[in-house]
């Protein structure tokens, strides 16, 4: 059995564009999760059970720790992502590794900001948690 290559997870950054040119790093991430969906439709026929596929649906999901000071040019504040929120604006978010071409893992999707939270728990950081909600095919080829 050969050793896996793996990657660590700080090492991958989560980026989000409004406009699918420019790219902005969210800092600070606790988390972030990709989910992709599939609905089916099975029907009980005499011809024995037929199922039926819809089209994809997908989420990232986010979690940050609240930074006051991120890098204008190259990371987006919870006052960016509540911006994009607040004015209902399409969201491009972008996951890879390495950064640049010969990506070894990469996903890439567009959708609304379903979901947008800020927690402020006392003796805590304040962090925020986000949703992007999508359909259709997510790009993986880079």
């Amino acid at each position: 059995m050969s050793t896996p290559t793996t990657i660590q997870s700080n090492l991958v950054p989560f980026n989000l564009s409004s406009d699918d040119i420019t790219y902005k790093a969210v800092v600070c991430k606790k988390a972030w999760n990709f989910t992709g969906t599939t609905p089916t439709t099975t029907e009980q026929t005499d011809c024995g059970p037929l199922t039926a596929v819809g089209s994809n649906e997908f989420s990232f999901d986010f979690e940050m720790i609240l930074n006051t000071t991120p890098d204008s040019a190259t990371q987006m504040s919870f006052k960016d992502v509540l911006t994009l929120w607040n004015n209902q604006t399409l969201v491009y978010a972008k996951v890879l590794y390495p950064s640049g071409t010969g990506a070894n893992f990469y996903i890439q999707g567009s959708g609304y900001l379903s979901n947008l939270k800020l927690q402020n728990t006392v003796g805590s950081l304040q962090t925020f948690t986000g949703t992007i909600t999508g359909n259709g095919t997510v790009d993986i080829t880079f």
